[in-house]
């Protein structure tokens, strides 16, 4: 069971597209911002237009995701506070439908290989689609990686030759690499 579940029972698509709200309520938020690893989601909800495409075999949905969330600085630690709003869609399609992604010689998935304007095939789910779940990977994928708060930033020459880098983080937080580099620099 997801954090934010919305089954949407497929066999209530027709000819016309349906239109459907979602949004997360606090303790949803809450569970997921623990499963991101960030310090909170204050609201996320999504306008969706679900619908049957491809003679019917398939389903896409367009959306609209509207989130409020806060995530530490790779600075600083602080909370950043962010908005944001992504349009999304994605295609459900039968298993075998499903196009293999390109691989390269060692078996990754070569992503330069990969076409950028394609838009993203799921496989359709046995029973309903859970449209929560969707969007809580949208949002996932929304995510800044590298979030940094105003006026955050390195200080130029760490780690040049000489320079010390201090052992602790702001609020005592260990830096966890310290040992290591302190037995490097013994090994020389």
């Amino acid at each position: 069971m997801t954090e934010f579940s919305r089954p949407f029972a497929l066999d209530a698509l027709r000819d016309r597209a349906v239109r459907q709200r979602v949004s997360a309520e606090k303790e949803e938020c809450s569970a997921l911002a623990r499963r991101f690893g960030i310090l909170a989601i204050r609201k996320i909800e999504a306008e969706l237009s679900i619908r049957r495409v491809r003679a019917g075999r398939a389903v896409r949905v367009d959306g609209n995701l509207s989130a409020e969330v806060s995530q530490a600085c790779v600075v600083s630690l602080v909370p950043v506070a962010q908005k944001i709003e992504t349009d999304f869609v994605t295609i459900y399609v039968p298993a075998e439908d499903l196009k293999p992604l390109p691989v390269d010689e060692a078996g990754d998935i070569d992503v330069d290989a990969l076409d950028p304007e394609a838009e993203l095939e799921e496989a359709l789910p046995e029973g309903p689609l859970d449209l929560g779940e969707l969007v809580a990977q949208e949002l996932a994928v929304a995510l800044d990686p590298y979030p940094r708060a105003e006026g955050a930033k390195f200080k130029e020459n760490w780690g040049d030759a000489g320079e010390t880098v201090p052992d602790a983080l702001p609020e005592g937080r260990v830096r966890p690499f310290a040992d290591l580099r302190d037995r490097l620099k013994k090994d020389k």
